[in-house]
């Protein structure tokens, strides 16, 4: 059975979605270090699963707007 959230520290938490993140969302390669560092905060932000707070729009809202500001930074990478 796998621990609940709260098991796990924030720092923890954001550590293993680091490492992942890459595999899960290629296109961060384009954003910077400290970039890919807010992403994953405000993707664990979005996560929380508090009343009155619709996490999946919340999640989806993240990754589309990060990932639309990846595609601007490729744009300047050609």
């Amino acid at each position: 059975m796998p621990l609940p959230m709260s098991a796990f520290s924030a720092e923890a938490a954001r550590a293993a979605l680091l490492r992942v993140i890459p595999s899960a969302f290629p296109w961060v390669r384009h954003l910077s270090a400290a970039e890919r560092e807010e992403f994953a905060a405000e993707l664990l932000g979005a996560m929380d699963d508090a009343p009155g707070r619709d996490p999946h729009a919340d999640i989806h809202r993240v990754v589309v707007e990060w990932r639309a500001t990846a595609r601007v930074l490729a744009e300047f990478e050609k």
